[in-house]
């Protein structure tokens, strides 16, 4: 059966497609004489015409580029990670922390705070101390940094160099700081030159804060120093209560360590 459509229904079809009236045309608005009068185009490229710089506002964050290998710009670091950005959680990590009652968790600071890398560690009154090892190199004197950002003076941190290759800690010194203030940014720098060893090298680091505050440390370098430094520098010499004080509280983890040179090195069959 077909369908047709009326006729009407055409005719009107046939008439709207055959008009040349514009369907909801655009609204424009009337300038008045006076007011284009008063208008100044301005170029923006001309040499002629400055305009002021825009207000950026408040200042909010800033964009830092970081490895997260920390510092590699030394290479030669004889420190097992001098970066910090390993020693995480509890257990045999490069470095330790003591609190009171002994080894606690290691308390990380991540992001921009630290001087480099993505972690460093933050001492408190609860962690109080931290210590790592490095190797040796072998006739050459070393050389050692390490940056810590403090509340106020440099002094509230105390770093110490020593012997660590059997349980009794030996050639024990405190290492001072290069200024007694921090610097514009707020880091300290320890650092110091000692004679060559062919026994490794312990840090370790004691922090004096309140209950609300924390030392950040970060960035330690242990490295061969050049022949003609100076034999040793920064270092002081610790009072004997002050070292035993020490050697007592790190006793349970030297005594994890190997003890004397190591064994020969098995040969082939």
């Amino acid at each position: 059966m077909k369908r047709y459509l009326p006729l009407s229904l055409i005719a009107f079809a046939l008439v709207a497609c055959e008009t040349n009236e514009q369907p909801n045309p655009a609204p424009t608005v009337d300038i008045p004489v006076d007011a284009a009068a008063e208008t100044a185009i301005i170029d923006v490229f001309s040499e002629d015409v400055f305009l002021p710089p825009t207000e950026a506002g408040p200042f909010r964050r800033s964009v830092l580029l970081r490895s997260p290998f920390g510092n590699l710009a030394h290479t030669d670091n004889l420190l097992l990670d001098g970066d910090m950005e390993m020693s995480v959680a509890q257990g045999q990590t490069p470095w330790r922390v003591l609190g009171l009652g002994g080894q606690v968790s290691v308390p990380v600071e991540t992001g921009g705070r630290c001087r480099s890398g993505l972690r460093c560690i933050a001492l408190s009154a609860k962690a109080n101390a931290a210590f790592g090892v490095g190797v040796a190199a072998r006739n050459l004197p070393l050389e050692f940094w390490l940056w810590a950002k403090t509340p106020g003076a440099c002094s509230a941190l105390t770093v110490y160099m020593f012997s660590a290759m059997t349980m009794n800690i030996t050639q024990f010194h405190q290492v001072q700081a290069d200024n007694p203030q921090p610097d514009a940014s707020g880091w300290c720098r320890f650092s110091a030159l000692r004679s060559a060893s062919d026994e490794s090298i312990g840090i370790y680091v004691e922090a004096k804060v309140t209950s609300v505050q924390q030392i950040l440390i970060d960035d330690a370098v242990l490295r061969p120093a050049d022949a003609s430094s100076p034999t040793t520098k920064g270092l002081i010499a610790v009072r004997p209560q002050v070292h035993q004080r020490i050697v007592n509280r790190l006793a349970p983890w030297m005594r994890q360590r190997w003890i004397g040179p190591p064994p020969p090195w098995p040969q082939g069959p």
